[in-house]
């Protein structure tokens, strides 16, 4: 009995590592995008991410997937949808704080944030007398240490941002760009915890699921599909816009595979 919880706590560790080696490199293939736009490479990656690839999960692991909404009421289907659309204003923002405080600090400020409150809203929801028991009180003790984190990222990043303009007279907006960016990833940390909210209220999405044959893993697919679809909209109107702002819509066009494949590879590592 010891043996088999061992085994499968280790590997419950290995697959969150792997998966956070995976997530936290997503956005890595933007990089090396060779005439693509933020704003071009964005859409693809979203499009795969949030529409292409959950609704191909859901409706090759959840039977009778239309019957599964159906059987659920009208209310977890809205609330899943609103939080979702909440949730990807915040991965609008998490592009642009990569691009401004770069990958490293955007993914410390964000995932932490997101985390933290994505454990704590659920929490306070469904069950706030949690908070009192020790998994709730370590909760609560990571919150001080979160915050004077943020506090020591946005000296370290000032602090570079005043040596890079001392030695250059061309960077005088980094300041405000970092402060700016700072913001911006402390906004999408909040507001990203949003899907977990969405899912804590999707109950009877998941029992319609389970009830249809799906397993206790496959089941979510259902859920997931609702929040990141409803989470596409907003990125897709951003994008649109940046396309139209930046007139980049013509960057879509001639033979540009090695681009789009860039695209479909954060889409798959994100996932």
């Amino acid at each position: 009995m010891v043996g088999g919880v061992a085994e499968h706590f280790s590997l419950g560790m290995a697959i969150i590592f792997v998966s956070g080696a995976l997530n936290g490199s997503f956005a890595l293939p933007m990089k090396y995008a060779r005439r693509w736009g933020w704003e071009n490479t964005w859409l693809v990656f979203a499009l795969i991410a949030f529409v292409v690839l959950p609704w191909l999960l859901a409706a090759g692991f959840v039977p009778h997937l239309g019957e599964v909404y159906r059987q659920s009421s009208g209310r977890p289907l809205t609330t899943a949808a609103v939080f979702g659309f909440m949730w990807g204003i915040a991965q609008c923002t998490f592009g642009l704080g990569i691009e401004t405080v770069g990958m490293a600090l955007a993914f410390a400020v964000v995932s932490g944030l997101a985390c933290l409150s994505g454990s704590l809203v659920p929490q306070l929801v469904m069950d706030a007398g949690e908070l009192l028991r020790p998994r709730g009180l370590l909760l609560l003790a990571s919150i001080p240490i979160l915050l004077s984190a943020l506090v020591f990222y946005g000296k370290a990043g000032r602090r570079r941002e005043r040596e890079q303009r001392g030695g250059s007279s061309t960077q005088s907006r980094t300041s405000y760009s970092f402060t700016a960016g700072l913001v911006i990833c402390v906004f999408t940390g909040i507001v990203g915890s949003a899907w977990n909210v969405g899912f804590a209220f999707s109950g009877p999405i998941l029992h319609a699921s389970a009830v249809a044959g799906a397993g206790p893993l496959t089941s979510t697919y259902a859920v997931w599909a609702v929040i990141l679809s409803a989470g596409f909209v907003p990125n897709l109107i951003y994008c649109v816009y940046l396309l139209s702002r930046n007139k980049t819509w013509s960057r879509f066009g001639g033979a540009l595979l090695y681009d789009a494949m860039l695209g479909v590879a954060m889409a798959f590592l994100w996932l």
